[in-house]
């Protein structure tokens, strides 16, 4: 079995492609993320959404309907 480089990760962003990159330092905590994601969940009327964190930034992702 083939295992991950030590200091990199795989990654998927939401367009579905998939990188093996070095991993980053965290700039945005998981808890942060978990505040994002219930307040979607708990205000928003979307079913599906996808939240990306890069960098300093949380990214929400949200299906293009009309």
């Amino acid at each position: 079995m083939d295992t991950v480089p030590s200091g990199y990760e795989i990654y998927e962003n939401p367009n579905a492609q998939v990188f093996l990159r070095k991993i980053r330092p965290q700039i945005i905590t998981d808890e942060e993320e978990a505040i994002v994601k219930a307040g979607m969940e708990q205000h928003c009327r979307l079913e599906r959404f996808i939240i990306d964190v890069k960098k300093n930034a949380i990214i929400i992702y949200t299906p293009d309907q009309d």
